[in-house]
């Protein structure tokens, strides 16, 4: 059971390790429903630390909730669950160079849900207008424009109405 008036993500003195030449960060977060939050963080390989950590993924210290459930009081199986409602944009990306970008961005919400395929490509079409894109690209992504990817992976991120969409390294 979650709490459903409570924060969305909150963290307790999450603490991510100090790579080399870099301080160490700890800090506290609270984000609730309709708000934004930047951390701005000038080192990608920090950035994408910090969102695993978000994520309750790798080893950093503190505490992380997410819809009112410790990221390490969760077994391996209802953590998976619990990540089904994150929508994630990755700094490098993440596409499978074997397969067009519309694979990689139908893959996530295929394997959480149990929309229909023709409904979801109808979805996905649809946020990639709002996006700024004609479609989805169906080319594989070293043929894709850098910003068309960028798009791609917004649409990727917000398919299936996440409750929390973590933007790794935005634009």
């Amino acid at each position: 059971p979650t709490d459903s008036d409570g924060p969305i993500l909150d963290t307790h003195r999450l603490r991510i390790a100090a790579d080399t030449g870099l301080s160490a960060l700890e800090f506290d977060l609270q984000v609730l429903a309709g708000e934004l939050h930047l951390l701005y963080l000038r080192d990608r390989r920090t950035a994408t630390t910090v969102a695993d950590a978000l994520l309750g993924i790798g080893s950093a210290g503190g505490t992380v909730r997410y819809l009112g459930q410790a990221w390490h009081d969760l077994d391996h199986d209802a953590s998976l669950r619990l990540r089904r409602g994150i929508g994630r944009v990755r700094g490098d990306g993440n596409w499978n160079e074997t397969r067009p970008v519309i694979d990689s961005v139908l893959l996530p919400a295929r394997h959480n849900g149990v929309v229909e395929d023709r409904v979801l490509r109808e979805q996905a079409g649809k946020l990639a207008q709002r996006f700024g894109l004609p479609g989805l690209p169906t080319e594989l992504p070293a043929r894709c424009l850098v910003s068309d990817l960028e798009r791609a992976a917004c649409v990727r991120a917000f398919l299936g109405r996440p409750v929390l969409v973590i933007l790794e390294h935005p634009m």
